[in-house]
């Protein structure tokens, strides 16, 4: 949305489509450098993917409704950023998927990232320290 506004582009499916491909072409980069193992394409991974794209989709706009309801729309945004954190979390408590050594260093990274986004922390105009509000 940032690099839209910046650029001054136009909205619509070309835009869309665009995003689509350049998030498609990065999101490339870390399967293969993760060298992922051989998975299989059958009729019930075809038949997962549409419950996978819509279920969670209906369910994360429910939230997200839900959540505006109570604080403003740009914290349910930011706060929505933290995503990555629950679901490593999550792979970890239900799944017993060990994290790799630079998911905990991500983790700290979207914390202060989104403290800063909500005011909890500030950068001093005076010092080059980070001071704690209240």
């Amino acid at each position: 949305m940032h690099f839209a506004m910046v650029f001054k582009l136009e909205g619509g499916l070309a835009l869309t489509r665009q995003m689509l491909v350049y998030g498609s072409v990065f999101l490339v980069l870390p399967v293969v450098m993760e060298q992922p193992t051989a998975f299989e394409l059958n009729y019930a991974v075809i038949g997962c993917l549409p419950g996978l794209a819509i279920f969670p989709t209906i369910f994360g706009f429910y939230c997200n409704t839900k959540a505006i309801e109570y604080l403003s729309p740009s914290q349910v945004q930011i706060l929505e950023l933290s995503e990555p954190i629950f679901a490593a979390l999550i792979a970890f408590v239900f799944l017993h998927e060990v994290p790799g050594p630079s998911t905990p260093f991500g983790g700290m990274l979207i914390v202060l990232c989104i403290s800063i986004a909500n005011g909890l922390l500030h950068f001093s105009h005076n010092s080059r320290s980070v001071n704690s509000i209240k």
